[in-house]
């Protein structure tokens, strides 16, 4: 009895003790990277929705008379060359970027676990589907989405629809493994013995245990997504060069590097700390989904 009185937690522990169905939850409240990481991205992100209020001025009004002047109390980050503040159009860049990054996460999770899954599900349409995304990854990303912008117009619906198109296949490679590995399973197996139809396996079975593979890769997409849209406006192949993106200010930055280096220093960053925590936090939502890790296991156990 002593020792059970003993091992049994009491106060706040038996309140907030972990079960088995909230474990993933609790161990990514635990993790400081984890929470660091989705505090920065929940700050880009209500700086980016907030940008009319946050902005000190237009991001788009030209002042020939404060045209490259350093860091100060009324600039916080300088101008450019044409006499606009940089923090205004850091805040609006940061729009673009957000839009793009989430929207592509979204289509290319989306249409790559489809395609992905019925590939690995179905051998008929296997090599149909697989070698029709092995056609688009032959091109380079880069070209691919640039010659989808021009053929659609340099706009940002362009842009997303390039970027997705791209990043699909990637998704869909993932998933069509994950998918091929589940079906072979026991439980897969036994619910198709038991008359389950196909799209109900593929939702409870398939589907949900290739869910955390999935979080992660759309993590990295998105991060990925925002370079590349970065590089399409550095390029000059994303959406109008004076609308305010990372991407051109960055090609307006590189131009006066040695007069002006607080043009490029601020997107550079932004740029870098944006992807390196949606990386972090794609890392940490893997550890915590993952049925698999030793630590969430540990964590759910009683104690």
């Amino acid at each position: 009895m002593r020792a059970e009185a003993r091992a049994r937690p009491r106060g706040w522990r038996a309140a907030y003790q972990p079960d088995r169905r909230r474990a993933w939850y609790v161990h990514l409240l635990r993790s400081n990277v984890a929470l660091f990481s989705i505090a920065v991205v929940f700050v880009i992100t209500v700086s980016a929705i907030c940008a009319p209020l946050l902005a000190p001025y237009d991001p788009t009004f030209i002042d020939p008379a404060r045209r490259l002047q350093g860091p100060s109390s009324a600039h916080w980050m300088g101008t450019d060359d044409l006499g606009r503040d940089v923090f205004s159009r850091l805040l609006f860049g940061a729009r673009v970027s957000l839009v793009v990054g989430l929207c592509v996460m979204f289509a290319s999770a989306a249409t790559g676990c489809l395609l992905g899954v019925i590939a690995g599900y179905y051998p008929r349409l296997d090599g149909l589907i697989m070698r029709t995304l092995d056609g688009v990854m032959a091109f380079p990303g880069v070209l691919l989405a640039i010659a989808v912008v021009i053929s659609l117009g340099a706009n940002l619906r362009s842009v997303i629809i390039a970027l997705s198109l791209v990043y699909t296949p990637v998704v869909a490679r993932l998933m069509r493994g994950m998918a091929l590995v589940i079906r072979e399973l026991p439980y897969v197996e036994a619910a198709q013995a038991i008359g389950l139809r196909d799209y109900q396996i593929l939702w409870r079975y398939v589907l949900a245990n290739a869910l955390s593979p999935l979080i992660v890769q759309a993590a990295f997409v998105a991060a990925y997504a925002i370079l590349a849209e970065a590089s399409l406006s550095f390029l000059g192949a994303s959406v109008n060069p004076e609308t305010p993106t990372w991407g051109n200010m960055l090609r307006d930055g590189q131009r006066l590097l040695s007069r002006a280096w607080w043009m490029a220093l601020a997107p550079g960053v932004a740029l870098f700390v944006t992807v390196l925590a949606l990386t972090l936090v794609g890392d940490a939502l893997r550890d915590a989904v993952d049925p698999r890790s030793g630590e969430r296991r540990r964590d759910a156990l009683p104690k």
